[in-house]
């Protein structure tokens, strides 16, 4: 009996990327208005991020105000201690579990947070209770707990309305 074969395996560095078709395609992507709509909860993406960091490559200089805040944003959670795959997840890279960052209840509470945090940005003179109630609805939770939600996101990352 001889030695079996060693398995060809692909390189894990190149299993790990974005396919290069997929991001050249992306090049030609209007992204505004598709990422506009996603941003308001108006339409869903499990892309989003890679389509960010995708704009940001490509067209950075003409990107809304918004979108170079989130990205910000998202670098600063790394600076404080966030995963990178916890503020950049992109759809090749598998999901941080709960347990390796939050609960679930914690995990609803930034996504309510950030949801807030992005109509005050639309909206900078609207109050706080106001854009939670806005938001709330669409997660199924009582405006009251938008507006806390919003606060403790405040204070943990300094951004505020």
């Amino acid at each position: 009996m001889g030695r079996k074969p060693k398995e060809e395996r692909p390189d894990p560095r190149w299993a790990a990327r974005a396919d290069d078709q997929l991001i050249e395609d992306l090049f030609d992507f209007d992204f505004g208005p598709h990422m506009d709509a996603v941003r308001r909860g108006k339409r869903d993406d499990d892309d989003y991020t890679f389509k960010l960091l995708v704009w940001f490559a490509r067209d950075r200089e003409n990107m809304p105000e918004w979108a170079l805040e989130e990205i910000r944003l998202r670098f600063l959670s790394v600076l404080r201690g966030a995963s990178w795959r916890e503020a950049f997840p992109l759809p090749w890279l598998p999901a941080p579990t709960d347990d390796e960052i939050r609960s679930h209840t914690e995990n609803k509470k930034l996504k309510v947070g950030w949801a807030v945090y992005r109509v005050l940005c639309d909206n900078p003179k609207m109050s706080v209770a106001k854009a939670a109630a806005q938001v709330c609805e669409a997660f199924g939770v009582e405006p009251h707990y938008g507006e806390v939600a919003y606060k403790e996101l405040r204070d943990r990352f300094w951004i505020g309305h």
